[in-house]
């Protein structure tokens, strides 16, 4: 999610212990219609994405949602959670 007036932001965070990405969270856009202007801005097809969007165009909490990329990191003996993320 971008805040109001900042498109040059996001509202996330990581925290780092010894120079290691541990873990990171943000706000995710709950606003269906900013999502998909968004990825027509990037030019991205969301088509293979229809799931993924599901629960934004239901009714559900705006919290929804479970990050595992540090459990991924730890049970494949990654030593960053960075290549654990599958946006990287």
């Amino acid at each position: 999610m971008r805040p109001a007036g900042r498109p040059d932001l996001t509202l996330n965070f990581a925290l780092l212990c010894k120079g290691l990405e541990n873990t990171t969270g943000a706000q995710r856009e709950h606003r269906f219609g900013l999502l998909l202007k968004h990825a027509e801005e990037e030019g991205t097809n969301i088509e293979p994405m229809q799931d993924h969007h599901l629960p934004v165009r239901l009714p559900a909490p705006r919290w929804l949602g479970a990050g595992l990329g540090w459990i991924l990191m730890v049970r494949i003996g990654m030593d960053s959670i960075g290549e654990a993320a599958l946006q990287r």
